[in-house]
């Protein structure tokens, strides 16, 4: 009889440590974002932009939120860029995906120019073919189309609603996916243009979910 409730008492911990085993391990897998969460699965991102993918007045960067939430990401970014002018090559992208963020500039130079369709055309050649290229290697491409500007002198918003429509027609068709900053009511510093540090962080989130999407 003794030798039988010793058993039972043998066995009943056995389950008791399997069960705390277990338990501890799935904490372990929350902690380490393998619940099917939030926590990126060590993507490698590229995001080609200009200034609006750059760091806000006492802000944290785009590419420094995206870092947070787990994405391996190169920014080739800087202020002033553009797509035309520049013969941009593919051949040096590793990375999984690509976030493509060049427009503004391309639209702003197209109204100082007085040049409108013939800066289009040339804007959406250079979207077509550096977006096919990408999708041919077997990259996947997102194509940002930024919030419209508020009374700047400088980038008008009849220019931008040209671009960002056919920039959308061009990069959509040729298999881009798009991420629209005024759809989702992206927020503007008071310079009317770029992000502030809302906006920034706001537009990080949405970049991060639709990159989780994808995974």
């Amino acid at each position: 009889m003794n030798a039988r409730i010793n058993y039972q008492m043998k066995d009943d911990r056995s389950i008791m440590l399997d069960m705390v085993a277990k338990t501890l391990l799935a904490g372990l897998f929350l902690l380490a974002g393998f619940s099917g969460g939030q926590t990126a699965q060590a993507g490698t991102v590229r995001i080609i932009g200009d200034s609006l993918q750059s760091t806000p007045p006492g802000g944290f960067s785009i590419s420094a939120h995206l870092r947070s939430y787990g994405w391996q990401l190169t920014c080739e970014c800087k202020p002033g860029e553009a797509l035309i002018g520049h013969n941009w090559r593919t051949d040096h992208i590793t990375e999984d995906t690509v976030v493509l963020a060049l427009l503004t500039n391309d639209a702003g130079a197209s109204g100082i120019l007085g040049m409108r369709i013939q800066w289009l055309t040339m804007y959406l050649y250079g979207v077509r073919r550096i977006v096919s290229q990408l999708v041919s290697e077997g990259k996947r491409v997102i194509f940002v189309l930024p919030t419209l500007t508020k009374n700047h002198a400088l980038y008008r918003n009849e220019e931008l609603h040209l671009f960002r429509w056919f920039g959308a027609l061009v990069a959509g068709g040729y298999g881009a996916e798009l991420i629209d900053m005024q759809a989702l009511g992206v927020p503007l510093a008071a310079d009317g243009l770029h992000y502030d540090a809302t906006g920034t962080q706001v537009y990080a989130q949405h970049l991060h979910q639709l990159l989780l999407a994808g995974e």
